[in-house]
């Protein structure tokens, strides 16, 4: 029986909507098909929602723990792409259908799985997003008051990988890495030369 996770935008189910995040969405429906048909439909509560970092990774690898071949979302950051890819779990990109009909779709073949991240995520390779307009000047500043930094209390979620699946991940994520400098170190050639420097 294959095993496909749907992140949702409600309470999950068959008739709610596909999610436009994976990482921050509130459930999971998970379908269980076989021949073709839909045999069993369960949701999973997503704990990485409301996480304070890490909710890509966390969720990614929460879906890797239910045995799932793919999963079907909106929009998938890198950090979710790279531990899903890491596993051989494909991501499947749609939004503004219902869970059923993306599941159906995959099925039938109508939904191919992607082969980059579709979205930007809130990690490390995020960046900030272009301004419409220019900041309006600051206001003329009073003192300010700083309360004392506390600590944060320690962070909660999935149980760690296994050595060998955490391994295949961060080799992954490295890859990732070296090839996003890779196309930074593009673009400053570029523009360099498009400055004569």
């Amino acid at each position: 029986m294959r095993k496909i996770a749907v992140s949702s935008q409600s309470s999950g189910g068959l008739e709610d909507y596909v999610s436009p995040v994976l990482a921050r969405c509130p459930v999971f429906t998970i379908v269980e098909v076989e021949d073709s048909e839909i045999k069993n439909v369960t949701t999973v509560q997503n704990p990485a929602m409301t996480a304070p970092m890490g909710a890509g990774m966390q969720a990614a690898q929460m879906l890797a723990n239910q045995g799932i071949e793919a999963v079907i979302a909106g929009n998938i950051g890198p950090n979710a792409w790279a531990v899903l890819s890491s596993l051989g779990i494909k991501f499947v990109q749609a939004s503004g259908i219902k869970v059923r009909e993306a599941v159906e779709k995959y099925i039938r073949g109508e939904l191919q799985p992607a082969t980059a991240p579709t979205g930007r995520g809130m990690g490390a390779w995020a960046r900030p997003p272009t301004p419409a307009a220019p900041p309006a000047p600051p206001a003329p500043s009073m003192p300010q008051f700083q309360y004392p930094q506390q600590p944060y209390p320690p962070m909660w979620g999935p149980p760690p990988l296994p050595p060998e699946m955490e391994l295949q991940m961060l080799e992954s994520m490295k890859r990732m890495i070296e090839e996003h400098l890779r196309v930074v170190n593009q673009r400053i050639e570029q523009l360099k030369r498009q400055l004569g420097r």
